[in-house]
């Protein structure tokens, strides 16, 4: 019963855990960053650049296997496919934000358009959790269903809190925007983990 969900939903899985490895190593990496920057050590900050390109690297990957999942699971249920649509939004507000930072145009700008990019991939995790939500409902696992109102909170919650910090931090320069977007990261964590467990229990209902 619902091959493609279930195929679908596991690829969003392995994507998920990326994108939660993703979050572990850019919370180190803003470690890293502030003890380079109060130090003035230029070991660390190679490090923490380093670690900088190994999480553009996953996030691309992390992306891939996100969008395969998408298309997969929309195959048998729409909310997936909204999600996708959502994805594929995203990413293309994050190309015309890079453009328009190498175009130097005023930060404000970059900022809103960040809000934005954050919206639509909370629109994604939320359209992933009512997916994962009608097909618990279909396949009659009350547990499940239940559960995803719980990641739903979750997720909103924790993106909520990102957007307000990305649209303040644009405002604040030097190590307080660190601190910020370290703040985010970890919040961002623990709503992975939710989500995590979400698709998890998804996966395994549809076997």
């Amino acid at each position: 019963m619902y091959p493609n969900a279930k195929s679908g939903i596991g690829k969003l899985l392995v994507a998920e855990i990326i994108a939660l490895s993703v979050a572990v190593v850019t919370i180190l990496t803003a470690l890293l960053a502030l003890l380079a920057i109060s130090q003035l050590n230029q070991n660390l900050l190679a490090v923490a650049g380093v670690l900088g390109i190994i999480v553009g690297l996953a996030a691309l990957v992390c992306l891939i296997v996100r969008i395969i999942g998408l298309i997969d699971a929309g195959k048998d249920e729409k909310a997936f496919k909204t999600a996708l649509y959502c994805v594929l939004g995203a990413l293309g507000i994050a190309v015309l934000n890079f453009i328009l930072g190498l175009a130097k145009v005023p930060s404000i700008v970059t900022t809103i358009f960040g809000v934005i990019q954050n919206a639509l991939t909370l629109l994604c995790a939320v359209y992933c959790i009512f997916g994962v939500r009608n097909l618990a409902n279909q396949v009659n696992r009350p547990d499940v269903a239940d559960f995803s109102r719980i990641a739903l909170y979750c997720v909103c919650g924790a993106q909520v809190f990102g957007i307000i910090l990305s649209l303040v931090s644009g405002f604040i320069p030097g190590v307080a925007s660190q601190v910020m977007s370290l703040i985010s990261a970890i919040v961002a964590l623990v709503a992975e983990v939710v989500f995590i467990m979400l698709l998890g229990k998804g996966k395994k209902m549809l076997a």
